[in-house]
């Protein structure tokens, strides 16, 4: 009973890496595209692919395959940053991005509450 009662308030694990995203006064929506990949870059600079932890050094060859399998023109890739991750992991996942030929990355953010 006890521990019925304790999975019920307990909250779910999150399938993705919690992240405390930069805020931005104009904010727009990203729309939903079946093929575009999402990478999450934690403040410890640790990236994913998705839920999948990934080297970066296997970044570059993981968006190669993500764009084979999806086969999707310009699919884009959405580049989710913790705002305290360091400028140099961003500048990897965009260096990566480049040297799997994506042409298109958009940067998530959270809307400010202003």
């Amino acid at each position: 009973m006890v521990l019925m009662w304790i999975a019920a308030i307990l909250p779910l694990p999150r399938p993705e890496p919690l992240l405390e995203l930069p805020s931005a006064i104009s904010a727009g929506r990203v729309p939903d595209i079946e093929c575009q990949a999402t990478i999450s870059i934690r403040s410890d600079g640790v990236l994913f692919y998705g839920t999948q932890e990934v080297a970066s050094s296997r970044l570059a060859n993981v968006l190669r395959e993500h764009h084979a399998h999806h086969r999707c023109e310009d699919a884009p890739l959405l580049l989710q940053a913790d705002r305290h991750a360091s400028y140099a992991s961003v500048r990897n996942v965009v260096r990566a991005a480049r040297d799997a030929h994506v042409t298109t990355i958009t940067v998530v953010v959270a809307a400010s509450a202003s």
